[in-house]
């Protein structure tokens, strides 16, 4: 492969003695495909051999062909002795020249050697002679411009030490080991709570802030957590999910909405924020229950039952706000599987025929408990008799 380069280097030339220098460099390079051949050998099984060669190469961007454009870096070495110089160097392509139908990379590696000759006419040696001046401390500042002139120092400061090398001389520098401004005397901005507001501008300088509250944070009025910029309600303490505001408490009866069963309608805490169900209501509805009854050992409600639930019906109706909790029971008298079913089976008989009076299922709900809460030990039957019953419970919520 044939290309050329053009190589743009930066050199450093170092002195070795008063002929010599060492030269090193380095830098990129930009190179353009001139021509190349391709030559194959083949070696068949019988011992045949065939060799081809390519010249017209195809040159693009696409799978088998050369690139036209190519780019490197390179570096060289060597040495400048009076008008000759003599360099090695070595260059990497840092790009593929060639898109092989294979997965592989292909780049230039190329090592050199350069033989050079100074044309024209060199410099003369009285214009290279630098003309001595008196240093005494040897930092390049004439002792007459030094206002430090023992001390080797630096132009910025008229030839004074500035350890620091901020720019202000040491003998003026009241901080001359850090870094600092001029308006600082030569220390450095102090920040103690790293906000990015310097002390002296800071009104809270022990705790970070923002800008544009002169260096204190964000204030937060009622102390809840949330500053007041981001709180809906910034004098009153609230939570983070409502804005900074209080939890709601819609119908304003001390138990916000979270809580609150019944959360348009005032109550008490006691009840969970609902309102308490009236005592006359609730006596009606526990003495329709006592006296629900059913066939014996089974689901089917006797008549007298059909009256006192339509009662409970009339009273759901006049009273939408109410829900109803349908609790069937049975003795210990028995087999534990019927029984469960039994009791299951009842409440859900009384359940049903409330629906068939025009209460919302929603309304609603019916479980048995079989024999596992009896009101009494069922050791006589009198007892048994009280263990199996319905009960109706009521909430409103």
């Amino acid at each position: 492969m044939n290309y050329i380069d053009m190589p743009l280097n930066i050199l450093l030339k170092l002195p070795l003695g008063q002929k010599a220098k060492f030269i090193i460099g380095g830098g990129p390079y930009g190179s353009f495909f001139y021509n190349g051949t391709v030559k194959t050998e083949t070696t068949y099984l019988n011992g045949d051999f065939e060799t081809t060669e390519d010249k017209d190469l195809p040159v693009g961007h696409k799978t088998d062909q050369y690139k036209t454009f190519d780019y490197g870096i390179n570096a060289l070495a060597g040495f400048e002795i009076g008008r000759l110089s003599i360099t090695g160097n070595y260059s990497l392509g840092l790009g593929d020249f060639y898109t092989p139908s294979y997965v592989g990379h292909l780049n230039h590696k190329v090592m050199g050697a350069t033989l050079g000759i100074y044309l024209g006419n060199p410099e003369k040696d009285e214009e290279k002679k630098e003309v001595k001046i008196k240093d005494k401390d040897h930092d390049g500042i004439e002792d007459s411009k030094d206002a430090c002139p023992t001390e080797p120092g630096t132009a910025a400061t008229d030839g004074c030490p500035d350890k620091d090398g901020d720019g202000i001389a040491d003998k003026n520098d009241q901080c001359p080991t850090e870094p600092g401004l001029v308006k600082n005397h030569g220390c450095p901005v102090r920040d103690k709570d790293n906000d990015g507001i310097p002390d002296d501008q800071d009104k809270c300088p022990a705790v970070a802030g923002v800008a544009r509250y002169k260096g204190c944070p964000i204030p937060d009025t009622d102390k809840d957590g949330i500053n007041d910029e981001e709180d809906k309600c910034p004098t009153v303490p609230g939570v983070a999910r409502y804005g900074g505001c209080p939890v709601p408490d819609t119908d304003k009866d001390g138990v916000n909405d979270e809580e609150d069963r019944c959360p348009k309608v005032p109550g008490s805490k006691e009840n969970n924020g609902c309102p308490v169900i009236k005592k006359e209501i609730v006596e009606k509805v526990n003495f329709a229950a006592r006296r629900i009854q059913f066939e014996r050992s089974k689901a089917n409600l006797l008549p007298a039952s059909l009256t006192v639930l339509d009662d409970v019906a009339k009273i759901f109706k006049q009273n939408p706000e109410l829900n109803l909790s349908i609790e069937g029971h049975t003795s210990n008298n028995g087999i534990y599987l019927e029984n469960m079913k039994l009791s299951w089976q009842r409440a859900n008989k009384v359940k049903d025929y409330l629906i068939t009076k025009g209460i919302d299922p929603s309304r609603l709900h019916a479980e048995g408990f079989g024999p596992n809460k009896p009101l009494n030990s069922g050791k006589t039957p009198e007892e048994d008799a009280l263990n199996r019953r319905v009960e109706l419970k009521l909430s409103n919520h």
